[in-house]
């Protein structure tokens, strides 16, 4: 399967890539670059060590930065600006339900937001 993803190049501009693999192998590379729990069929949680905030992204969106990482590319700085939404107190609750040990100030920024 062919999965495209977006990367920064030395030019400092955006450009498109695709890498051809099988996609749990994307999705792997995804979930193991962000420390990411599935807490719902095809949703996922991680917290952004930039920010301090836990987001929800998609398969396909964990897939497109597997993809890319595992093509070798800066892909990340990216990818976090045109995916996923900032996790609500459900998607926190689901990721402890899930073993997820969770940050209390990242919990109490989005208990706050």
């Amino acid at each position: 399967m062919n999965i495209t993803y977006s990367y920064m190049g030395t030019d400092r501009a955006e450009h498109r890539g695709t890498w051809r693999g099988k996609p749990d192998t994307a999705l792997a590379a995804g979930v193991e670059r962000l420390d990411a729990t599935e807490i719902r069929d095809g949703e996922y949680v991680y917290l952004a060590d930039e920010t301090g905030i836990y987001y929800l992204v998609d398969t396909d969106d964990v897939r497109r930065l597997g993809a890319g990482v595992l093509a070798g590319r800066d892909v990340y700085s990216l990818w976090c600006a045109s995916c996923g939404s900032e996790a609500d107190p459900d998607d926190l609750a689901a990721a402890a339900a899930q073993g997820v040990v969770l940050d209390p100030e990242a919990v109490a920024a989005a208990l706050e937001a």
